[in-house]
């Protein structure tokens, strides 16, 4: 009846073995080739429990399993031939803390909770022997076990009593290491058994002397606590992970512990484990969010990178004796080397091939202030007087020739910006620093540097360019004030397009993405940290902002689509400049360079590495920023905290291939992501973070709508653009709350689409202190109105639908207090039904009336009711009402229209034992027959409803944690697919 396709959870457990990685998820283990980030396969290896730990013998190639009770000893043959191992596994009497094979590999050593070691044979799991520690009673929050040629070491970790080392075969206490605060979260000795690194409460990393107990060296840096800890590269180095979600190196040097590199790898709270293959020296790290992180932690060397200063240079160039304070001010990278101007006017240029500085000419006109652009092989130096000055190279570096312009069109001159190349050839927008002076556009002839054309454009007020891009026959310029126009080349007294995009700063890039359907898409940036995505029909002269979000990275200076079709924005953050995969949310790069105040230049040849230049303290640095041997990924995850809601889009994306959703989460981000529907494989496209407090409820109310609503009374209407290769979201409107420092939560909101209208809808509401408002969404106006609003009682409402009858409309509201409720409004609104329906009509708008007492109510669960669907019959003018509650029950409730409109209410069937915990959603499949239900004991239960009794066909144990929402989608062949939100997402199928 149900099966399960795919999963995403929090990764507890990763090793390397020869070219595999082995990360655990849930009760599976997946095999990846991590050179390739192939997946070899996904094994179940537990029944329920999930996998904690993993150990691989090198001798005879078996993989010992761990997790809770569980424990499964298996060949990696086995593991790899795909055939089915459940029978493996094994229970023990106590919780396994960790596991290692002895040193031969003909036992395995089990250390429980309770400090004891198991002594198991590989082959049979008989237990061999029982090793403890007399007079040892502590309880253990971790450990690990060290297999040394001539002894084994126990490594416990206590939750009060620090950490006790003691030696297996002697059964004897070594040492009892205190120093930490609170529970010990982790220890592990390193591979010659001398020195012992433990993490704790405290967030601190100890080091201790094992032959002498000795504390060595306590390391700092870690924001939050501390889970897992390793040595690598011959003991030299270590590395942690965190709550904190971050990867950190440390270097110890003479027993001293320093770190040396932090890597942010996973999303919002907690990586769990981490593991280093030391040939290549590339760790793999798991998280909460599901996502499996490779991180290179040798970085690679580049010849071309140089810090200098301009004393350095005139070392090297004798012609050159720099002045006091003279400072670099402009410089462009190119294949053979850099070209840079002085405050002084010393063109200087460095040929990377030789190794060498030369001093190209002095020209006093540009003392103090210049400009520098280059595009291919050109260079170009304006000063603030209208003199526009340029260089052409070879490609060895040669000076081909020099060109000079007076832009006699303008009084003066403060900024150029060069654009990528228009018809084979280049252009430079030029403006003035005087409003009345008109913008330029001069287009050169590549090589020759031949003016070819020179645009004078109208210059719209209070534009103080930023960017430009052309497109075809108009040019697109950024500005201040986050305003774009788009000039016509052709006819420069047409009037420009413009677009005022919703932020405040000034616009750093726009980057042509794609055309379709004669509309042109672009991306920008803008330099507050939002990124938009604008579709222009310069035919039809409109405008669209059909993408939104913003980034918690600081400033946004550009951004660009990868060769995955993924999408990566740079900038700068405090005094980082850092390049970031938006669409699957991780870091690539990022280099310390004093902020986004100084010169700085990001160079993207198209079949090289890029290149980061930056001057800091008056030296110019070049950096390569490298192109990973590895995938950085081999598994992308979802949200790092509890998805509190799913809602599929109701149309096919893809050619019904995939399926469009979207999850809302504790961790405040909205997710849009596809689903593969033969694989169960999950696509990311965007996390939207307009949200500043957890997610409560998501929607999709048509094909290209959805609604999102939290905590802090947020509710926002967000509009899905399916025009393009990938879809696109932007926000449309907000609802506006109540008081200036709003404190209710918008439990959840249903939506009755006005017949005559495409877009418009009557909204209801529901809060937490039992608030209950109806609105009215004009999408043309893109407005609410607020029709009315009232009370229940005091209680926290918790779900609300409308129930539309032929004569009437009513609320049905279902409360903490276990009743469903319904209120009937339809006097409240200015609409009059019609067999049903809502036909749209005008009304006066500046009438808000009070909503009446409720009508009826019915107490069906002894507690809240978390989830229910309805099943509406407008022939028979009822409905059906099938609930899950905090009282563990389900309940099917018949409710009747009566003549005089009131209701008759019978409850037709209820399970009282439905679940053994609070059941969290119900949904309605197979044309209303069957229910889908969840529940936080974490099974999954189909029932029979097409008798009103509650009949279980199926249920199956699910491993995402917390669970707490589902959506269901039918396919044209009939299948159902379900997915399922919590710690966690897997995909099902249902039939």
């Amino acid at each position: 009846m149900i099966q399960k396709l795919a999963h995403i959870g929090p990764v507890l457990a990763v090793k390397f073995y020869k070219e595999w990685c082995f990360c655990a998820q849930g009760p599976f283990i997946e095999v990846y080739e991590f050179k390739t980030g192939s997946k070899v396969g996904r094994y179940q290896i537990f029944h329920r429990n999930k996998v904690h730990g993993i150990s691989i013998c090198r001798n005879s190639k078996r993989v010992l399993v761990y997790g809770s009770r569980s424990v499964s000893i298996i060949t990696i043959d086995e593991l790899l031939s795909g055939k089915n191992l459940l029978g493996y596994e094994k229970m023990t009497a106590e919780w396994i803390v960790s596991g290692e094979f002895s040193y031969n590999g003909d036992q395995v050593y089990l250390l429980t909770i309770y400090n004891k070691v198991i002594a198991v044979d590989p082959v049979t799991c008989d237990i061999v022997r029982t090793y403890l520690l007399e007079g040892e009673r502590s309880i253990l929050y971790s450990g690990s076990i060290k297999v040394l040629p001539t002894k084994v070491l126990v490594n416990a970790g206590t939750i009060m009593n620090g950490i006790v080392i003691w030696d297996l075969t002697t059964q004897k206490k070594l040492w009892n290491l205190k120093g930490h605060e609170g529970a010990i979260f982790y220890v592990v000795a390193n591979n010659s058994g001398s020195l012992l690194a433990s993490c704790s409460d405290d967030r601190s990393i100890k080091i201790w002397d094992l032959h002498t107990g000795e504390l060595l060296s306590t390391g700092w840096g870690h924001t939050a606590r501390i889970w897992n800890l390793e040595f690598f590269n011959e003991d030299k180095q270590l590395i942690s992970v965190s709550e904190d979600c971050t990867c950190r190196v440390w270097d110890l040097l003479n027993n001293e512990i320093r770190q040396k590199e932090m890597y942010e790898t996973h999303l919002t709270k907690n990586a769990w484990c981490v593991d280093v293959e030391n040939n290549s020296l590339i760790a793999v790290t798991g998280g909460n969010d599901g996502r499996i992180k490779l991180t290179e932690i040798r970085k690679p060397s580049f010849t071309n990178d140089i810090t200098v200063t301009l004393e350095d240079i005139s070392k090297s160039c004798k012609e050159f004796e720099p002045k006091k304070n003279e400072i670099i001010k402009g410089f462009h990278l190119f294949s053979f080397g850099v070209v840079l101007i002085t405050s002084e006017g010393n063109i200087i240029q460095h040929l990377t091939a030789q190794n060498k500085w030369v001093l190209i000419e002095h020209d006093e006109r540009f003392f103090s202030f210049s400009i520098t652009q280059g595009i291919n092989n050109t260079v170009f130096f304006m000063n603030n007087k209208c003199i526009l000055k340029s260089l052409t190279f070879s490609t060895e570096g040669c000076l081909l020739n020099t060109t000079e312009i007076k832009l006699s069109d303008l009084t003066q001159t403060i900024n150029c910006i060069s654009v990528r190349p228009y018809d084979e050839n280049f252009s430079l927008v030029i403006e003035s620093a005087n409003p009345n002076d008109p913008l330029l556009l001069l287009k050169f002839k590549e090589r020759t540097n031949e003016l070819l054309e020179k645009v004078v454009l109208n210059k719209p007020a209070n534009l103080l360019t930023s960017c430009a891009e052309i497109y075809g026959d108009y040019l697109l310029v950024g500005g201040r004030f986050s305003m774009v126009f788009a000039f016509n080349l052709l006819d420069t007294t047409c009037h420009s397009l413009f677009v005022k995009l919703p932020a405040s700063d000034a616009v750093t890039s726009i980057k042509h993405i794609e055309d379709k359907g004669g509309n042109a898409l672009f991306s920008m940036t803008n330099r507050d940290g939002a990124y938009f995505f604008v579709s222009f029909n310069f035919k039809m002269k409109t405008v669209k902002i059909v993408h939104t979000n913003k980034v918690n990275r600081g400033f946004l200076e550009g951004s660009f689509y990868d060769e995955n079709d993924e999408f990566i924005v740079y900038g700068f953050k405090s005094n980082l400049f850092h390049i970031y995969n938006e669409t699957q949310q991780y870091e690539i790069f990022s280099q310390p360079c004093g902020g986004a105040h100084r010169q700085w230049k990001l160079f993207q040849p198209k079949n090289d590495n890029s290149v980061l230049c930056f001057v800091k303290n008056s030296t110019l640095n070049i950096v390569t920023i490298p192109s990973y041997q590895f995938p950085k990924t081999l598994k992308n995850g979802s949200h790092g905290r509890e998805i509190r809601d799913i809602s599929f889009q109701p149309g096919n994306y893809d050619s019904n291939k995939n399926s469009l959703f979207i999850t809302g989460s504790e961790d405040t981000t909205v997710k849009l992501a596809s689903l593969n529907v033969e694989t169960g494989d999950i696509i990311n496209h965007w996390s939207l973070k307009t949200h500043v407090s957890g997610l409560q409820k998501c929607k999709f109310i048509s094909d290209n709508i959805f609604i999102t609503c939290s905590a802090r009374e947020e509710l926002f209407v967000w509009e899905l653009e399916m025009n393009f290769s990938l879809p696109y979201v932007s926000l449309r409107q907000k609802l506006i709350p109540s008081t200036n420092i709003p404190d209710l939560r918008i439990m959840d909101f249903d939506v009755i689409f006005l017949e005559g209208t495409e877009n418009d809808f009557i909204m209801v509401s529901v809060y937490s202190d039992s608030s209950i408002k109806l609105w009215h969404y004009i999408y043309d106006q893109n407005k609410f109105t607020k029709l009315a609003e009232g009370k229940y009682e005091t209680c926290c409402l918790l779900g609300v639908a409308f129930v539309p009858f032929k004569r009437s409309l009513k609320l049905l509201i279902s409360t903490t207090g276990g009743f469903l409720v319904t209120m009937d409004i339809t006097k409240n609104i200015p609409f009059t039904l019609n067999d049903g329906k809502l036909p749209n009509k005008s009304y006066t708008k500046d009438i808000c009336k009070e909503l009446p007492h409720w009508s009826d109510r019915v107490r069906v669960h002894e507690a809240g009711i978390k989830s229910f669907e309805l099943k509406l019959n407008p022939t028979a003018e009822s409905f059906m009402v099938y609930t899950g509650g905090d009282d563990n029950a389900m309940a099917i409730t018949e409710f009747s229209n009566k003549d005089d409109d009131t209701l008759d209410i019978k409850i037709l069937c209820k399970d009282c034992y439905a679940a053994s915990s609070t059941i969290t959603s119900v949904n309605l499949l197979d044309n209303g027959n069957k229910l889908l239900s969840t529940s936080v004991d974490q099974i999954i239960r189909i029932r029979d409803i097409s008798n009103n009794e509650l009949r279980i066909l199926d249920s199956q144990y699910t491993t995402v944690a917390d669970t707490g929402s589902c959506d269901i989608r039918k396919l044209e062949d009939g299948r159902h697919m379900a997915l399922i939100g919590g710690l966690g997402l897997s995909c099902w199928q249902a039939t």
